[in-house]
């Protein structure tokens, strides 16, 4: 590697270069105009450093899946970020005092009741819209997925785009381009009827909307939108700013469904949406009537971000093989793909295969007691390890989880942590938050699989117990799969979320590192020339299959334990 420049020399905050980042760089600086690069580079290997340093040049946007990474980025390298209005306090202090009156709680910038904002007394001093213009007016501006989806002026910026996490970026524009509302909602705002005029698809639970189911479900949004009272849209108290956020949401579904490009799926009936609800003081997953309207392609969604950008640079520790699945899902033709070893040695983050026979529902049903066999594996595998090392053990059902949370408490006692009764993201602040050594989490790899840093020693042991592969028997999902590249970007999509559910312990930590010595480790937690060493183990033989291994990315090897 040759290096001509210092990271200095380009605005970057580092001595040195690593490897990957340098020549990714220059890969970058060296494509033709319009190029689209896939880089995979694992983690570890500073992946915003290279966004960085495309800014020195020309504009970059940087775009990430969570706010995390925006702070690291505007805090470690200078980028100037945009996030959602409701990221920032709203200022005008009349406002404020009349909702601290009512106990409503502070006002954000997305319960702005100005139609045109500019009109506010405020408007100057609005924290949202002077981090709009910072971030406008800088060569290395940063927001987030849903941002640059929702702001014409973000898609119409020029310069270079790099997408961060570029793994999860199908699921994310999928996800900001679908409509949905249940029933109990559309009660609450008094709305029409949903057009239940038939029972959708061969199931009864949904289709590829024909046309002339778009122009029902178009002319329902219509409807919806003059059912909202003019005086309720100009009221300032929260329960306006609830309904111009309705009015939006209706507004941008009509637009979409516009749109002859995208492909929808409708589901509108009883029992077709499943929520996570507290139900006697516990949480369940209860069905609900409701209509959901999704696009069924990325593609189209992605395009407009995409279009006019001098490179698009997308980056991800999980690519795979080859960037093949993904680029075809994103509607991307041509494009450039290249990977990298992993900085951390092999060593230092072992991945081992358990010997679990296969957790399909087809094993299942006919030995329900493999469930058993493989919490008996897992506590062979833990007990391995030093007492005091934390872990996860992520399956891909709430079945599976209470099984084995059940089964493990059994075997390790008190070492199973024991989750508090609520969503997702409170379950894991509360694992973090919690100071015992040795406790191992059983929980969804929905959740805890992906954007999760386990850092120091808040866990040590990472153990993939189930494969998220979508229902494969669900309409909508038979539907994607059906799509050009539909069935490769299903098992991709499956197999990637493994890797993901493995690096969560492996972060990249060395002896010396700022705040690796006040966390308890010693230096006996350290080999491989002062690698933090993290063990991962594959619990389900679904993961270890011919075509997993022909998925995952060169650097993810598997040994037998």
């Amino acid at each position: 590697m040759n290096d001509l420049l210092t990271p200095q020399d380009v605005g970057v905050p580092h001595a040195t270069w690593r490897h990957e980042q340098y020549d990714l760089w220059q890969k970058v600086e060296g494509a033709e105009s319009g190029a689209r690069i896939f880089g995979q580079v694992p983690t570890g290997g500073g992946k915003t450093t290279i966004a960085c340093a495309m800014g020195a040049q020309e504009q970059v946007l940087y775009v990430a899946g969570t706010l995390g990474l925006l702070d690291q980025a505007s805090r470690e390298y200078g980028f100037a970020v945009i996030k959602g209005r409701q990221e920032y306090p709203c200022v005008h202090e009349a406002k404020v005092e009349k909702w601290k009156a009512k106990g409503e709680g502070p006002p954000t910038a997305r319960d702005c009741h100005y139609e045109k904002v500019r009109e506010c007394w405020y408007y100057n001093e609005c924290p949202y819209q002077q981090a709009k213009q910072r971030a406008f007016a800088s060569s290395r501006m940063g927001c987030t997925y849903k941002y640059l989806a929702l702001s014409k002026k973000a898609q119409a910026r020029g310069g270079s785009l790099v997408l961060d996490e570029c793994h999860d970026a199908c699921d994310q524009l999928l996800d900001f381009a679908s409509f949905e509302m249940t029933e109990d909602r559309r009660r609450w705002w008094n709305l029409p009827d949903f057009p239940y005029s038939r029972r959708y698809g061969p199931s009864g639970k949904g289709d590829v909307m024909d046309p002339a189911a778009r122009v029902n479900v178009v002319n329902w949004l219509k409807e919806c939108l003059r059912h909202i009272p003019r005086d309720l849209l100009e009221d300032e108290s929260r329960t306006g700013s609830s309904a111009r956020g309705l009015k939006n949401r209706f507004e941008k579904a009509v637009e979409e469904m516009g749109d002859p490009e995208l492909d929808w799926f409708l589901e509108c009936g009883p029992g077709i949406m499943e929520r996570r609800k507290k139900v006697g003081g516990r949480w369940r997953t209860v069905q609900m009537a409701g209509i959901r309207v999704r696009p069924l392609d990325a593609g189209p969604i992605a395009a407009p971000l995409m279009e006019g950008k001098e490179k698009v640079l997308l980056m991800s520790a999980t690519i795979g093989a080859d960037a093949g699945a993904l680029a075809t899902a994103l509607g991307i033709d041509r494009h450039k793909f290249y990977t990298y070893e992993h900085p951390i040695p092999e060593d230092a983050r072992p991945v081992f295969d358990l010997g679990v026979e296969r957790l399909t529902k087809t094993n299942l049903d006919r030995n329900p007691a493999l469930l058993t066999v493989q919490a008996m594996a897992i506590r062979r595998f833990v007990d391995l390890w030093p007492p005091d090392w934390r872990g996860v053990v992520l399956t891909s059902s709430y079945y599976k989880i209470n099984i084995l949370r059940a089964a493990l408490g059994g075997m390790l006692g008190d070492r199973v942590f024991v989750p508090p009764q609520d969503g997702v993201s409170e379950r894991i602040g509360a694992f973090v938050e919690d100071p015992r050594s040795g406790l191992i989490a059983v929980d969804t790899i929905q959740g805890w699989g992906h954007g999760l840093d386990l850092r120091g020693s808040a866990a040590r042991i990472a153990v993939v117990a189930g494969v998220p592969f979508e229902n494969p028997y669900d309409p909508f999902v038979r539907a994607r799969r059906s799509r050009p590249a539909g069935d490769k970007f299903y098992w991709w999509k499956a197999y990637m979320a493994v890797v993901q559910a493995c690096g969560r312990v492996s972060r990249g930590e060395k002896i010396g590192d700022e705040g690796l010595g006040t966390n308890g480790l010693g230096p006996d937690d350290f080999t491989n020339h002062g690698w933090l060493v993290n063990v991962a183990a594959i619990a389900d033989g679904s993961a270890v299959s011919p075509r997993a291994k022909r998925t995952f990315p060169d650097w993810f090897e598997i040994k037998k334990q």
